[in-house]
């Protein structure tokens, strides 16, 4: 139901460090796609309190904490996308909608051949898209005992002492605001006031993270200062930015993604080697795709 899925390396490190912390509610920090949560759900009995600031997490945050989020169609976009309003009513049929609609919204404002019929296949076939969407939604297990549609410093101001917190802060500052800038111009919502989290601010959420008993956190960035609690490395994928994630205690793990591979027995072109006049395709199996995407994208 969520973009994203939870790698298993990550998925490791939190459960290896967190399944043992003696606290009944966990606080994750700029949840995201809850991966963190949808990681932990099942292995233990703790309480979810979830964070974000876009609208994209906040319509999932909120419909699974029994406080779904009120979301209405943009007028501005009323003669192209005015077919959507009707499925803005009911709880899971908004975030059936909002789920759907971050992807629908590639073509928002762009008006050539391929997009209209982008939009035009989007429309016809969305009954049928959105009633399986929201099917998908109302069997998702997890729920929250709280969600906040708020900056994640003052909303860290609030959690109790007692309590485990978990964040993934974004990488880079203004990342959040790139990319659901689309479907925040579609749908309309009650959006928070937040300050983007530039490298000091990090820095300061780090820190207040750290003042606590329960905790843990990854950067993209390895962090001098706190080098005595770096607890794991991981990467999402085998081209992707190296996590480092960080705890009160625990063990030191490096995991990395395993990747699946086949050979691909075809002739390669050599340089200055003449390419013929006709074109044909090849269909290749995920694993000889990710052989070659390995050894000329890496």
């Amino acid at each position: 139901m969520f973009r994203g899925s939870i790698p298993a390396p990550m998925q490791s490190i939190l459960a290896e460090h967190v399944g043992g912390w003696d606290c009944d509610d966990l606080y994750v920090g700029c949840s995201g796609n809850f991966t963190v949560e949808r990681a932990l759900h099942s292995l233990g009995h703790w309480r979810f309190h979830g964070n974000d600031v876009t609208l994209y997490t906040s319509a999932i945050g909120a419909y699974m904490a029994g406080k779904p989020l009120a979301l209405a169609l943009n007028p501005e976009y009323e003669a192209d996308y005015g077919w959507l309003a009707p499925y803005l009513d009911e709880p899971a049929d908004t975030l059936a909608t909002a789920l759907l609609a971050s992807r629908l919204v590639e073509g928002l404002d762009k008006d050539n051949a391929y997009y209209d019929r982008w939009r035009a296949a989007y429309r016809d076939q969305w009954p049928a898209l959105h009633a399986k969407t929201v099917e998908r939604v109302q069997a998702c297990p997890l729920r929250l005992a709280s969600y906040a549609a708020e900056d994640v410093a003052t909303w860290l101001e609030r959690v109790p002492p007692a309590a485990g917190v978990i964040c993934y802060p974004p990488f880079y500052a203004g990342d959040y605001t790139a990319m659901y800038a689309k479907l925040e111009r579609l749908l309309l919502w009650d959006k928070p006031a937040y300050e983007e989290l530039d490298d000091e601010r990090s820095q300061a959420l780090f820190a207040r993270i750290a003042d606590r008993r329960w905790w843990l956190f990854g950067s993209h960035l390895p962090l001098p200062e706190y080098a005595p609690y770096l607890r794991g490395m991981t990467k999402t994928t085998n081209r992707g930015l190296p996590i480092y994630v960080y705890a009160r205690g625990g063990p030191t793990r490096i995991t990395s993604p395993r990747q699946e591979i086949e050979p691909v027995t075809v002739a390669r072109l050599a340089p200055g080697q003449t390419i013929g006049e006709r074109m044909s395709l090849a269909v290749l199996t995920t694993g000889q795709f990710q052989a070659l995407r390995s050894q000329y994208m890496n």
